[in-house]
Parts: C-alpha cells; structure tokens; sequence
C-alpha cells in the first residue's frame, strides 16, 4: 500500500484546480473536465484521486483522519505483558482462555507488539518415530 500525499500537496492541487476553473470561466461540465484533465496531468496524479479529494473538500474533511480505524484490540496489552511477565510458559491457547479470546487474537496481538513466544518442543524420538 502506497504512502498517504501529504496535506500541503492537497491543498495546493486543490487550489490549482480552484484557480484553472475559475480562470475558464462558468463552472459548467466541459470546463470542469478541463481543469481537472489540466491539473492532473501537471501534477501527475490520477483523475479519481482528484475527484476524492474535491468531494474531501466539499465535505471540510481533506486531512487523512483514518489513521486510527478499525476494531479495537480485544486484549488489553499492559495485562498481557503482565500475565507473560509473571507465567512465561504459557501457550497461546492458555493465554487465550484467560482472555476468552480466540488464540490467533493473541498471536496477533503479541505479533503486533513485537513479543516473541516460544515453539513447541517436540521429543527427537517421537519426530523420528512419525516419518
């Protein structure tokens, strides 16, 4: 996934785009077409980006404010840690039961913390013995 344009570069696209329509005259159909075919082709941005960022505007929201969207974590990360700090051998599915989650909900919440968690060890008798 691409990096967001910055907020500087929409606003100054956007006054471009104000300023070329105004400078054509009436805000008609072909007029719009053709400040919005010029802007973007001096700005090398693509055409649907543009009309995003014109409806952004005409709603007052042109800043990136989805930055934070999504579901909230069902664990809490401090009591995590705190329950890892006290029992380190526990395995995602016990640690998963505490919280009457899901043990991929606590793989991903301890993936996207950055804590490591150990393998299951397994017997060289018993791997040798299964092939």
């Amino acid at each position: 996934m691409g990096k967001a344009y910055s907020l500087d570069f929409r606003q100054q696209v956007l006054k471009t785009f104000y300023k070329k329509l105004v400078k054509l005259g009436k805000e008609t159909k072909g007029n719009f077409t053709k400040s919005v075919n010029y802007t973007t082709k001096f700005y090398n941005i693509a055409r649907t980006t543009l009309f995003y960022w014109i409806k952004k505007d005409k709603n007052g929201s042109l800043d990136n404010n989805n930055k934070n969207c999504g579901n909230k974590s069902k664990v809490d990360i401090n009591k995590l840690n705190e329950i890892l700090y006290k029992n380190n051998n526990l395995t995602l599915n016990e640690i998963a039961a505490i919280f009457n989650v899901h043990s991929t909900t606590i793989y991903y919440a301890l993936k996207r913390n950055s804590i490591t968690f150990k393998k299951k060890n397994y017997d060289i008798m018993k791997v040798t013995q299964m092939k």
